[in-house]
């Protein structure tokens, strides 16, 4: 299994050689630099395109997400990814099947990309690893209910697509956690 990190000497490593396809360029081949650009056939640097969610799931900032989970005592289901991490495209069909959709309206669902490094993050999740994707369930009090992981022993809070059942049962075990 791979995943993603943030360190950038790990990311270029990973990436070094490693021929990409440029979703914004169909048929041209690119190669991922360690700054999240692809350097195309002609040696032109292009921005990876982001990671778009394109899901019935409401998406909310960290700041406005906390205030609503503890306004309606709800559970909190945080994602945090980047755009140049391919995992973290591929766990998007997951977020749009519809029992996703279903399981995320008990939830306050928090969109976060770590390349934005806003000072929360770090603070409150560093101690967990800076590999994305990393799905965290909280309190509605922002507190992490470490207790709901994907199984994984190295990496406790990722979850790969085919992980859809597992990443449903967390959402309600967090949404249950919020009824107590």
């Amino acid at each position: 299994m791979a995943l993603c990190t943030l360190d950038g000497r790990q990311r270029a490593a990973h990436f070094q050689g490693k021929q990409q396809m440029n979703p914004s360029r169909r048929g041209f081949l690119t190669t991922l630099t360690a700054g999240g650009a692809a350097l195309g056939l002609l040696g032109r640097v292009m921005p990876v395109q982001a990671v778009e969610s394109h899901t019935l799931i409401q998406w909310q900032p960290w700041q406005d997400g906390v205030a609503k989970a503890t306004a309606e005592h709800k559970g909190i289901g945080l994602l945090i990814y980047a755009d140049w991490c391919p995992h973290c495209r591929e766990l998007e069909p997951v977020f749009r099947d519809p029992e996703t959709v279903r399981a995320a309206k008990s939830l306050v669902m928090i969109r976060q990309n770590a390349d934005e490094a806003p000072a929360w993050l770090q603070q409150r999740f560093g101690q967990y690893g800076t590999y994305v994707p990393r799905l965290f369930f909280l309190h509605p009090d922002g507190a992490i209910a470490a207790e709901i992981q994907s199984g994984n022993a190295k990496y406790p809070y990722f979850y790969q697509p085919q992980q859809g059942d597992a990443m449903r049962a967390a959402m309600k075990k967090a949404a249950a956690l919020a009824k107590h």
